[in-house]
């Protein structure tokens, strides 16, 4: 079995000529930058164009990558970035976290297709979880969400949000305080 490269030896093998090397980067953060991109704007259409321009400006600014650095934080620096002079570019939208373009919470789906009563009961699962999320703090889900479902450390959310790492790690520890107080809450079934 071969082992996958390290997106750092992508940049490398890149520069060096190997145009599929930024293809194989593109398909590594396209779904996760979406979704960190759906964070900053709920229309499906600007989420999008965010998530094109950033891996343009990937593109642009490839040369100038550090790679004795970790891409992901870099990568998601620009997102973020790119979010926002959106936000300043265009009226104000609302946030949404987990919401698809009707307003339902949308989840990757996995591979294998559960029983319809699995279904049901993780759709109900994700109902409530929606609605103690939605209450939630902003600066606290944020953080939250960035771990758990962009899987970053909080060192690199530290840097992306450009937030002291104890911050992140505070915010993080209280938002998920928060999310098990609200769910213990919640009547069982």
């Amino acid at each position: 079995m071969q082992k996958q490269a390290t997106d750092e030896t992508l940049v490398e093998r890149y520069r060096k000529g190997e145009k599929t090397a930024l293809d194989q980067l593109i398909r590594r953060y396209l779904s996760s930058i979406h979704a960190f991109s759906r964070q900053y704007s709920g229309d499906p259409d600007r989420v999008a164009d965010i998530t094109q321009e950033v891996f343009v400006k990937v593109w642009r600014n490839i040369g100038k990558f550090d790679t004795t650095r970790s891409f992901k934080p870099w990568i998601f620096a620009i997102a973020k970035n790119t979010a926002l002079d959106w936000l300043r570019r265009k009226e104000a939208v609302p946030f949404s976290f987990f919401e698809n373009e009707e307003g339902e919470l949308h989840f990757p789906t996995p591979h294998n297709h559960p029983s319809l009563e699995d279904s049901l009961d993780a759709k109900d699962a994700i109902f409530k979880a929606r609605h103690v999320i939605s209450e939630l703090p902003k600066r606290h889900s944020k953080v939250v969400v960035m771990h758990h479902d962009e899987e970053l450390t909080f060192k690199e959310i530290a840097a992306i949000l450009k937030e002291p790492l104890n911050t992140v790690k505070s915010r993080y520890r209280r938002g998920i305080r928060f999310l098990k107080e609200k769910l213990s809450e919640l009547p069982r079934d």
